[in-house]
């Protein structure tokens, strides 16, 4: 039988389908390896996909953090840890990072996570699931937790988009990933000239489906700070995002 490993590594090399026009590993591509690395490592504690959907529940990320140390470049071999941390009531967290090949770290990340009985659309209790997995102790990729953000207001004259089949996943909800690639994808090509994106926060309240609209109010109180929540057409949070930026020069 296959010891069950707390921390789990996989090492993989940068191709040209995820970097950006820079050469540069486009971050919500290394997001969707983070959460792959996530599935399956859950999938050999036996707690992913496939078994919970058995019991019909599901994984759904609640809240999600990510500080770029350096960004990948094309070609470059990376590593990327994940690992399990203490369990709360209604919440399991889960850390990452990413180093390369010569040891530099890249990248830290935190996520919650909850389960949800996709029957009755309700989240379960610690108590109402049977996962038992032994925490490390003392490790931790960041000192803080996922930040709890604040609401945009919905905006006087909205523009909505619609969304796309190549927007969803398995659940056939819209992929956790494709939110913060909605919200990257809103600044000028000029902009990404000048600047890199340092930290990325999101919470998520509601997910959208095929063919559902969806809209967005921004500010930006701080110079290169920006806060954005997605809303639907009915004026619902879908999800908050922060994301601060620091002149390409920094990096």
């Amino acid at each position: 039988m296959e010891s069950l490993k707390v921390i789990y590594k996989t090492e993989m090399e940068v191709y040209g389908y995820d970097v950006d026009f820079q050469c540069q590993m486009n971050v919500y591509r290394l997001i969707e390896l983070l959460h792959d690395a996530a599935g399956v490592h859950a999938t050999k504690l036996n707690c992913g996909w496939k078994h919970l959907h058995e019991e019909g529940l599901f994984w759904a990320l609640s809240k999600f953090h990510i500080v770029m140390h350096r960004y990948p470049k094309w070609g470059e071999k990376i590593t990327i840890y994940t690992w399990p941390k203490q369990k709360e009531n209604l919440i399991f967290l889960r850390d990452y990072e990413v180093y390369s090949q010569e040891g530099e770290l890249l990248a830290s990340a935190l996520s919650e996570w909850m389960i949800v009985n996709y029957k009755v659309n309700r989240i379960m209790r610690m108590e109402q699931v049977q996962i038992l997995v032994d925490f490390p102790e003392q490790r931790d990729a960041l000192s803080y937790r996922v930040a709890k953000l604040p609401r945009v207001p919905f905006p006087e004259n909205p523009t909505f988009q619609r969304v796309h089949i190549s927007d969803l996943d398995m659940n056939h909800h819209v992929n956790n990933v494709n939110y913060i690639r909605w919200i990257i994808d809103r600044f000028p090509y000029s902009f990404y000239q000048e600047n890199k994106l340092k930290q990325l926060t999101i919470n998520y309240s509601f997910q959208l489906k095929a063919d559902q609209l969806y809209t967005f109010g921004e500010t930006e109180e701080i110079p290169l700070n920006f806060n954005t929540t997605i809303y639907n057409e009915e004026q619902k949070e879908v999800a908050k995002v922060a994301t601060v930026w620091v002149p390409e020069s920094q990096f």
